[in-house]
């Protein structure tokens, strides 16, 4: 998938970055340092108040693979409440991506100055081009 083939979903509103409750797990690791992506396997449903679940070992996979297949400069990544894995790359002052690694696929998101895009992804190869190609 190319970003030309994504599938452009309706601009973000400022509100959605207010909106995180993720806790970082992996701050601007070296290029050779392991992720600590599966440190979040150990995570349970609950593990941040009766309302949390944890990330399922399929999306714990994914995860990897994307920290694998990206960058760790600017990047971090942490679980979401309802079970979702989000990395963020902070490219600049103005512009940051976003990668949510659901439980059945992919949300890419690109915050930047001239205004917000969003793309899904079903596959695992398609989400990590994108993110390749958007981080650069």
């Amino acid at each position: 998938m190319s970003i030309a083939n994504a599938t452009l979903e309706k601009p973000l509103t400022s509100a959605a970055e207010d909106d995180c409750d993720w806790y970082i797990a992996e701050t601007a690791l070296a290029a050779d340092e392991p992720s600590p992506i599966g440190n979040l396997a150990a995570l349970t449903d609950g593990w941040n108040g009766d309302h949390s679940k944890a990330p399922t070992p399929g999306a714990i996979g994914d995860a990897e693979q994307i920290a694998m297949s990206t960058t760790a400069r600017h990047r971090s990544v942490g679980p979401t409440d309802d079970g979702e894995i989000v990395f963020e790359w902070e490219l600049s002052s103005e512009r940051s991506v976003f990668a949510h690694v659901l439980p059945d696929g992919f949300e890419i998101v690109e915050i930047n100055a001239g205004g917000d895009r969003q793309w899904t992804a079903d596959s695992l190869r398609d989400a990590v081009s994108l993110i390749q190609r958007l981080i650069g």
